[in-house]
């Protein structure tokens, strides 16, 4: 997601097999109730001036970080559960 506005919303999605599963630059919006698992990389990855919520997913298994906050990204984490990840 480029520059996504804050009504985007992904919910209730198994997203596995990718390099890096959700990947938000310059964005906000709802990443809910997700399994990311199986990426090559990080599960979710954040950057540049990303001000998202990650909420009540499960992030497990994946190569790299489970979720990656690169700076200046802002994203608030709630609720998820997060392990297996190789970082």
């Amino acid at each position: 997601m480029i520059e996504g506005e804050e009504y985007l919303l992904i919910e209730d999605n198994e997203i596995a097999g990718n390099n890096d599963g959700v990947v938000m630059v310059n964005s906000m919006g709802c990443i809910k109730d997700n399994r990311i698992k199986g990426n090559n990389r990080s599960g979710i990855l954040t950057a540049s001036k990303t001000r998202c919520i990650i909420d009540s997913n499960v992030i497990e298994d994946n190569f790299a970080a489970g979720i990656l906050i690169k700076a200046p990204s802002l994203p608030d984490l709630r609720r998820n559960e997060i392990s297996k990840n190789y970082f």
